[in-house]
């Protein structure tokens, strides 16, 4: 059975490990699906070996942290009662679990008293949520001073250039961002790719890449998809809460996201099978 948690979920939450292999990440595909930008559709991947755990980070954008060390991309980690692990760095992330064997329901039982669920235990393990003092709730900033950064900003400072908020009209002309980031195969590239993709160009509503864009008076682009939907329940924008009046076509972000998926086509897949869904629903 899939277990589902978003940015809205009471905090903290309990993960359970339960299967031999457990998927960590945003795509509705995973066993374990994060809806949050600071999850990467396939994040983390858990395996369950003899009496043994394993985690390895399934090449996420942010990263996977065992005690504050970032694990190699595909690299699978012992993991130690008791060790702590994050999804994304642990000073960014309010994704921050501890790695435990014992049944959290079990341990806050009163003593004496037997579970009915401890013949399985053994079989399970259980990432138990911790909230940190110094956790940025506004997951995915980044260092100003990075590379990847600078690539966001460049991206993020474009798409501000060529919208018309104010008259809610979006040029449909196309964008050379491509070029403007020089883009190329380099692994480091698509990790740059990705991070704008994952970061700055992500419906608020569905966590997908955006498609069909279309920006409400407020400022906040949608999928036009996911906002007619939204908007069948209630008329407001839901990031600001603001009443919404008017809604354009935000083809300037749509042509940024093919221009990046065309120098990355691994990313291309998962896109593809969401426009087929989605005409498929229509």
């Amino acid at each position: 059975q899939r277990q589902q948690f978003d940015d809205h979920t009471g905090l903290p939450f309990t993960i359970v490990l339960q299967n031999e292999e457990e998927v960590i990440g945003r795509s509705s595909e995973c066993s374990v699906n994060i809806r949050s930008v600071m999850v990467s559709r396939r994040h983390a991947v858990f395996r369950h070996v003899g009496e043994f755990w394993y985690v390895a980070d399934d090449g996420s954008m942010n990263g996977v942290y065992i005690n504050d060390r970032k694990l190699d991309p595909n690299k699978p980690h012992l993991l130690q009662h008791g060790d702590k692990v994050s999804l994304g760095p642990p000073l960014r992330t309010r994704f921050v679990f501890r790695f435990t064997l014992h049944d959290p329901e079990t341990a806050a039982a009163q003593q004496g008293r037997r579970s009915t669920r401890a013949g399985t235990v053994a079989n399970r393990a259980f990432l138990i949520m911790v909230l940190e003092q110094n956790m940025v709730t506004g997951a995915g900033e980044q260092s100003s001073s990075s590379p990847e950064c600078e690539a966001t900003v460049r991206v993020c400072g474009s798409l501000e250039e060529h919208s018309n908020v104010s008259s809610g009209e979006v040029s449909p002309k196309k964008v050379s961002c491509p070029k403007k980031l020089k883009l190329s195969q380099s692994d480091h590239v698509v990790t740059i790719v990705k991070d704008v993709l994952e970061n700055e160009l992500t419906c608020f509503i569905c966590y997908e890449l955006f498609v069909e864009a279309v920006i409400l008076q407020c400022g906040h682009t949608f999928c036009n998809y996911c906002i007619q939907s939204w908007r069948r329940q209630r008329d407001i924008c839901p990031f600001c809460q603001t009443k919404v009046l008017t809604q354009n076509r935000n083809f300037l972000a749509d042509n940024v996201i093919e221009g990046l998926l065309s120098c990355t086509p691994t990313l291309k897949q998962p896109r593809e099978r969401l426009l087929q869904e989605r005409m498929e629903a229509l």
